[in-house]
């Protein structure tokens, strides 16, 4: 059997002559790595060698003849422009796109931080944004009349006087069954806080009735004033009748 070398390692192999071609190889891997010199050398660009990167310094094989980068973020960071800052609130030193601190000077920022930390630890009591040195303008006045003593006395009068009942469902709690009342303000409490402890201007309504009102307290409010005010006239009646 003759014997010939092999076309990639030049190891001497035995083929018969039915097997011969024009290259021949020992195994299928020196028939690959001959294929790919092969396909290297045939390339049109295969007189590229490898170069550094202006950038990074890393070696590469370019694709194109006036390729300087190894990738684009490499060349991203070629273009830009770094602009060295101190932070307010470390001191540090540290640098930032010239893009970044232009945008951020145009809407209005006028502090710089080296990170996340610095930038917290910078915004706090005066220097936050919705910072508020009189902390008792964030209490509702509203919300501080209702819990008085005085507002308690009226919810137990107009209860009183309404007979613990809800005038317009008629609900009131029982053996077995509860209900939740509520002291509704006829003439809302927020546009007149004069008239929060006024007997006149509460009325008895169960806690479902008293949702339907929300919103719509001027739709109700000559509906309440008529039960308010047959009632007092019941009361008046039965004071006459006791004197008599």
């Amino acid at each position: 059997m003759p014997k010939i070398n092999c076309d990639n390692c030049r190891k001497l192999i035995s083929k018969t002559p039915s097997a011969m071609r024009d290259h021949n190889f020992c195994n299928r891997q020196c028939f690959g790595e001959w294929h790919s010199k092969q396909l290297l050398e045939s390339h049109p660009r295969s007189y590229l060698t490898d170069i550094s990167c202006e950038q990074c310094g890393n070696m590469f094989r370019p694709k194109e003849g006036k390729t300087r980068f190894c990738s684009t973020i490499c060349f991203d960071d070629s273009r830009r422009e770094l602009v060295d800052l101190r932070c307010d609130n470390c001191g540090g030193k540290f640098t930032r796109d010239a893009c970044s601190v232009r945008w951020s000077e145009e809407r209005g920022s006028t502090h710089f931080f080296c990170g996340n930390p610095c930038s917290r630890g910078f915004h706090k009591k005066e220097n936050h944004p919705r910072w508020i040195s009189d902390r008792s303008k964030l209490k509702r006045p509203n919300k501080s009349l209702r819990e008085t003593e005085e507002m308690r006395g009226w919810r137990r009068q107009v209860y009183t006087r309404d007979d613990w009942t809800c005038q317009m469902c008629g609900g009131r709690s029982s053996a077995g069954h509860a209900v939740c009342l509520n002291a509704h303000h006829i003439k809302r409490l927020v546009d007149h806080p004069e008239l929060g402890c006024d007997l006149d201007n509460g009325i008895t309504l169960c806690e479902d009735c008293h949702k339907t009102t929300y919103q719509k307290e001027e739709q109700f409010e000559s509906q309440f004033n008529e039960i308010v005010q047959r009632h007092l006239h019941q009361c008046n009646e039965e004071r006459v009748d006791q004197t008599c």
